[in-house]
């Protein structure tokens, strides 16, 4: 996720796609 995130934030990036497949419940930990 934090990959995911640096790379969203970088100025060069313009998209940023994922395929992973997580269940809500441990996004819901991530983002807490």
């Amino acid at each position: 996720m934090r990959l995911l995130e640096a790379l969203d934030d970088h100025d060069d990036v313009q998209k940023v796609w994922d395929n992973s497949d997580i269940d809500e419940k441990v996004l819901a930990e991530l983002a807490a």
